[in-house]
Protein backbone atom coordinates (compact mmCIF):
# COMPACT_ATOMS: atom_id res chain seq x y z
CA UNK A 1 0.00 0.00 0.00
CA UNK A 2 2.76 2.50 0.82
CA UNK A 3 4.14 1.68 -2.22
CA UNK A 4 1.57 2.21 -4.37
CA UNK A 5 0.78 5.61 -2.69
CA UNK A 6 4.55 6.32 -3.00
CA UNK A 7 4.46 5.65 -6.64
CA UNK A 8 1.01 7.74 -7.21
CA UNK A 9 3.12 10.56 -5.39
CA UNK A 10 6.30 10.38 -7.71
CA UNK A 11 3.85 10.20 -10.65
CA UNK A 12 2.30 13.23 -9.60
CA UNK A 13 5.38 15.36 -8.88
CA UNK A 14 6.65 14.24 -12.15
CA UNK A 15 3.84 15.33 -14.12
CA UNK A 16 4.16 18.71 -12.34
CA UNK A 17 7.87 19.40 -13.10
CA UNK A 18 7.37 18.11 -16.74
CA UNK A 19 4.60 20.60 -17.46
CA UNK A 20 5.93 23.41 -15.58
CA UNK A 21 9.28 23.34 -17.48
CA UNK A 22 7.24 22.61 -20.96
CA UNK A 23 4.34 25.57 -20.89
CA UNK A 24 2.56 25.71 -23.64
CA UNK A 25 2.80 29.23 -25.65
CA UNK A 26 -0.27 30.73 -27.49
CA UNK A 27 1.32 33.17 -30.65
CA UNK A 28 0.56 34.48 -34.12
CA UNK A 29 2.26 34.29 -37.19
CA UNK A 30 2.07 37.71 -39.71
CA UNK A 31 2.99 36.77 -42.85
CA UNK A 32 6.66 38.42 -43.09
CA UNK A 33 7.47 41.58 -45.83
CA UNK A 34 9.03 41.43 -48.91
CA UNK A 35 11.47 44.24 -49.78
CA UNK A 36 13.58 43.43 -53.25
CA UNK A 37 12.25 39.93 -53.12
CA UNK A 38 8.99 37.79 -54.99
CA UNK A 39 6.08 38.05 -52.69
CA UNK A 40 5.43 34.33 -53.51
CA UNK A 41 8.58 33.61 -51.89
CA UNK A 42 8.61 35.09 -49.20
CA UNK A 43 4.84 33.48 -48.75
CA UNK A 44 6.57 30.56 -48.65
CA UNK A 45 9.38 31.36 -46.08
CA UNK A 46 5.86 32.39 -43.66
CA UNK A 47 4.95 29.47 -43.85
CA UNK A 48 8.01 27.17 -43.29
CA UNK A 49 8.41 29.61 -40.30
CA UNK A 50 4.94 28.30 -38.86
CA UNK A 51 5.41 24.82 -39.64
CA UNK A 52 8.82 24.64 -38.07
CA UNK A 53 7.86 26.64 -35.03
CA UNK A 54 4.85 23.80 -34.87
CA UNK A 55 7.53 20.70 -34.68
CA UNK A 56 7.75 21.99 -30.51
CA UNK A 57 4.88 20.99 -29.10
CA UNK A 58 4.93 23.40 -26.53
CA UNK A 59 3.92 25.44 -29.44
CA UNK A 60 0.46 26.76 -29.79
CA UNK A 61 -0.52 28.84 -33.11
CA UNK A 62 -3.35 30.37 -34.94
CA UNK A 63 -3.86 28.75 -38.65
CA UNK A 64 -3.19 31.61 -41.46
CA UNK A 65 -6.55 30.97 -42.77
CA UNK A 66 -8.22 31.45 -39.51
CA UNK A 67 -6.26 34.23 -38.67
CA UNK A 68 -6.66 36.44 -41.91
CA UNK A 69 -10.73 35.41 -41.99
CA UNK A 70 -10.69 37.54 -38.53
CA UNK A 71 -8.24 40.40 -39.40
CA UNK A 72 -10.30 40.96 -42.45
CA UNK A 73 -14.17 41.47 -40.34
CA UNK A 74 -12.16 43.68 -38.02
CA UNK A 75 -10.39 45.31 -41.02
CA UNK A 76 -6.57 45.50 -40.21
CA UNK A 77 -6.16 42.61 -42.94
CA UNK A 78 -6.31 45.38 -45.49
CA UNK A 79 -3.80 47.87 -44.28
CA UNK A 80 -1.35 44.76 -43.98
CA UNK A 81 0.71 44.54 -40.45
CA UNK A 82 3.68 47.08 -40.86
CA UNK A 83 4.32 48.27 -37.59
CA UNK A 84 4.84 47.13 -34.14
CA UNK A 85 1.18 48.87 -33.05
CA UNK A 86 -0.34 46.73 -35.61
CA UNK A 87 1.46 43.53 -34.21
CA UNK A 88 -0.07 44.11 -31.22
CA UNK A 89 -4.11 44.90 -32.05
CA UNK A 90 -3.78 41.78 -34.32
CA UNK A 91 -2.56 39.47 -31.32
CA UNK A 92 -5.44 41.14 -29.15
CA UNK A 93 -7.91 40.42 -31.27
CA UNK A 94 -6.41 36.76 -31.84
CA UNK A 95 -6.46 36.40 -28.42
CA UNK A 96 -3.03 35.37 -28.28
CA UNK A 97 0.63 36.14 -25.76
CA UNK A 98 2.76 36.82 -28.87
CA UNK A 99 2.70 38.13 -32.36
CA UNK A 100 6.03 37.25 -35.46
CA UNK A 101 6.89 40.05 -37.35
CA UNK A 102 9.49 40.25 -39.95
CA UNK A 103 10.67 40.31 -43.64
CA UNK A 104 12.74 39.08 -46.38
CA UNK A 105 14.59 41.35 -48.41
CA UNK A 106 17.58 41.77 -50.62
CA UNK A 107 20.98 43.83 -49.32
CA UNK A 108 23.72 43.91 -51.62
CA UNK A 109 24.66 40.45 -52.49
CA UNK A 110 22.87 39.38 -49.04
CA UNK A 111 19.26 37.84 -48.85
CA UNK A 112 18.32 38.82 -45.00
CA UNK A 113 15.18 36.74 -42.97
CA UNK A 114 14.92 39.39 -39.89
CA UNK A 115 12.12 38.27 -37.43
CA UNK A 116 11.55 39.80 -33.94
CA UNK A 117 8.31 38.79 -31.72
CA UNK A 118 6.31 41.20 -29.22
CA UNK A 119 4.34 40.41 -26.21
CA UNK A 120 1.27 41.13 -27.06
CA UNK A 121 0.10 42.88 -23.34
CA UNK A 122 3.46 45.07 -23.05
CA UNK A 123 3.82 45.87 -26.80
CA UNK A 124 7.80 45.23 -25.90
CA UNK A 125 9.76 43.24 -28.35
CA UNK A 126 10.90 40.39 -26.49
CA UNK A 127 12.82 38.84 -28.73
CA UNK A 128 14.93 39.71 -32.34
CA UNK A 129 16.90 37.70 -35.10
CA UNK A 130 18.66 37.90 -37.88
CA UNK A 131 19.58 35.70 -40.49
CA UNK A 132 22.21 36.49 -43.84
CA UNK A 133 22.77 35.06 -46.86
CA UNK A 134 24.73 34.94 -50.31
CA UNK A 135 23.00 31.84 -50.65
CA UNK A 136 19.55 33.46 -51.78
CA UNK A 137 16.33 32.20 -50.70
CA UNK A 138 17.09 28.70 -51.05
CA UNK A 139 20.05 29.28 -48.28
CA UNK A 140 16.86 30.90 -46.40
CA UNK A 141 14.74 28.14 -47.00
CA UNK A 142 17.29 25.41 -45.48
CA UNK A 143 19.16 26.95 -42.41
CA UNK A 144 17.44 30.23 -41.88
CA UNK A 145 14.38 29.38 -40.88
CA UNK A 146 15.14 26.74 -38.85
CA UNK A 147 17.77 28.82 -37.09
CA UNK A 148 15.34 31.70 -36.40
CA UNK A 149 12.45 28.83 -35.15
CA UNK A 150 14.80 27.62 -32.94
CA UNK A 151 15.75 30.61 -31.25
CA UNK A 152 11.92 31.95 -31.23
CA UNK A 153 11.98 28.18 -29.07
CA UNK A 154 14.16 29.21 -26.41
CA UNK A 155 13.43 32.25 -26.23
CA UNK A 156 9.30 31.88 -25.44
CA UNK A 157 9.65 28.60 -23.70
CA UNK A 158 12.78 30.17 -21.49
CA UNK A 159 14.54 26.48 -21.88
CA UNK A 160 18.38 26.42 -22.02
CA UNK A 161 18.54 23.63 -24.14
CA UNK A 162 15.48 24.84 -26.74
CA UNK A 163 15.76 21.45 -28.65
CA UNK A 164 12.52 20.13 -30.02
CA UNK A 165 13.45 16.20 -29.72
CA UNK A 166 14.08 16.93 -25.70
CA UNK A 167 10.70 18.52 -24.87
CA UNK A 168 8.67 16.11 -27.06
CA UNK A 169 10.32 12.99 -25.65
CA UNK A 170 10.20 14.38 -22.22
CA UNK A 171 6.46 15.06 -22.81
CA UNK A 172 5.79 11.05 -24.28
CA UNK A 173 8.02 9.36 -21.22
CA UNK A 174 5.33 10.61 -18.51
CA UNK A 175 2.41 10.02 -20.59
CA UNK A 176 1.00 6.79 -18.84
CA UNK A 177 2.46 4.84 -15.77
CA UNK A 178 1.07 1.34 -14.61
CA UNK A 179 1.39 0.53 -11.52
CA UNK A 180 0.52 -3.25 -10.61
CA UNK A 181 0.68 -5.04 -7.02
CA UNK A 182 -0.32 -7.49 -5.52
CA UNK A 183 -3.37 -5.85 -4.90
CA UNK A 184 -4.37 -4.32 -7.20
CA UNK A 185 -3.29 -1.51 -9.76
CA UNK A 186 -2.92 2.37 -10.94
CA UNK A 187 -3.22 3.44 -14.47
CA UNK A 188 -1.43 7.08 -14.35
CA UNK A 189 -1.00 9.90 -16.29
CA UNK A 190 -0.15 13.70 -16.31
CA UNK A 191 -3.94 14.98 -15.22
CA UNK A 192 -5.47 11.68 -14.48
CA UNK A 193 -5.14 8.72 -12.13
CA UNK A 194 -7.33 5.66 -12.04
CA UNK A 195 -7.30 3.19 -8.91
CA UNK A 196 -8.23 -0.32 -9.62
CA UNK A 197 -8.11 -2.62 -6.57
CA UNK A 198 -9.40 -4.53 -4.17
CA UNK A 199 -8.85 -5.00 -0.36
CA UNK A 200 -6.65 -2.24 -0.58
CA UNK A 201 -6.14 -0.77 3.20
CA UNK A 202 -6.87 -4.28 4.70
CA UNK A 203 -4.20 -4.62 7.40
CA UNK A 204 -4.28 -8.84 7.05
CA UNK A 205 -3.52 -7.80 3.08
CA UNK A 206 0.23 -9.53 2.39
CA UNK A 207 3.67 -7.19 0.96
CA UNK A 208 2.73 -5.42 -2.06
CA UNK A 209 5.06 -6.14 -4.96
CA UNK A 210 4.94 -3.58 -7.47
CA UNK A 211 6.12 -3.03 -10.98
CA UNK A 212 5.92 -0.20 -12.85
CA UNK A 213 5.95 -0.16 -16.98
CA UNK A 214 5.72 3.30 -18.50
CA UNK A 215 4.19 3.80 -21.96
CA UNK A 216 5.63 5.62 -24.70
Amino acid sequence: MKILIHSIFLTAVSCFTINAQYRAVTLAVSDLQYQGVAQSEVLVVSEQLRSELLRDTRIRMIERAQMKAVLEEKGLMQKGITSNDDAVAMGTILGVESVIVGSVGKAGSFTVLSVRVLDVKTGEIIISDVFKTRGGINQILERGVTSIASSITRGLTNTDSGTVENANQAKKKTRKILIIGGTGAVIAGCGAAVLIASGMGDKHSPKVSTNVVVFP
